[in-house]
């Protein structure tokens, strides 16, 4: 994004559709070679002149995954390590000697 300016209720901005997308919460393709966002966008009015976009919104759900993944990430350690602690306090396993048989002499 290029800042072109601002006003006193904000910025005017110069953007790609991808990065508005984005920016809008919106799942579209950046990296893909050769890729170009359709201007079905705009003319679906999901980019419009004097739209306003909930970046807040996309960002606070972005956000609490990953705090979410970060909440994971470390149950993960601490379930590894309780299944370390099971897994070493089971006995192990020891296949019984044959029995010999006891016959009357």
């Amino acid at each position: 994004m290029k800042i072109l300016g601002y006003t006193n209720n904000g910025y005017l901005v110069e953007t790609t559709a991808i990065k508005l997308a984005h920016a809008a919460g919106y799942d579209v393709p950046h990296q893909t070679p050769g890729y170009v966002i359709s201007d079905s966008y705009t003319r679906a009015g999901k980019f419009g002149v004097g739209q306003i976009i909930e970046a807040t919104k996309a960002y606070t759900y972005i956000n609490a995954l990953r705090q979410a993944e970060s909440r994971v990430r470390g149950s993960e350690g601490t379930l590894r390590a309780l299944a370390d602690l099971l897994n070493a306090a089971l006995p192990t396993t020891a296949i019984p000697p044959e029995s010999e048989e006891i016959t009357n002499v």
